[in-house]
């Protein structure tokens, strides 16, 4: 008990020493720089897993699906692969999204849920939409039969 008391105490005195706060604001400042690099960095990698898709660069024999190829070559898990290939192919089209995810506005996670938002909203509002062809929906109906 008494060396909880102790720690207590140490901790209290050291956070009002000076070197203890100029540590703990550059930890601080190293952190969000870092957060910062690694939401550049996943921008970047979506914008290059974008045009590596768009050219074709993971077919090869053997291959199934650019998901199968960032689960071989990069060992991401396939869940993770086609999320980032799913929101990857989708900010040229959400110009918004992309370019708060581009300001860093907005991070991976944020512009992931966005961008399933929006696709969300745009199939219901298709859905709705009395000039939509809905012979896709009665074939669909029938395969389920």
């Amino acid at each position: 008990m008494f060396d909880l008391i102790q720690s207590d105490s140490i901790r209290h005195a050291e956070s009002y020493n000076p070197f203890y706060c100029a540590r703990s604001e550059a930890l601080e400042v190293e952190i969000l720089t870092i957060a910062g690099q690694m939401s550049a960095s996943q921008y970047r990698f979506l914008t290059l897993l974008f045009e590596f898709d768009e050219h074709g660069g993971w077919e090869g024999d053997g291959i199934r699906s650019f998901a199968h190829w960032l689960n071989w070559k990069v060992g991401m898990g396939m869940i993770m692969a086609r999320e980032k290939i799913r929101v990857a192919r989708s900010l040229p089209d959400l110009p918004l999204i992309d370019e708060a995810f581009l300001l860093q506005i907005a991070e991976y996670g944020t512009a992931n849920h966005l961008e399933y938002l929006v696709r969300k909203y745009q199939r219901c509002k298709r859905l709705q939409d009395p000039l939509v062809d809905d012979s896709w929906k009665q074939h669909k109906e029938l395969a389920w039969h």
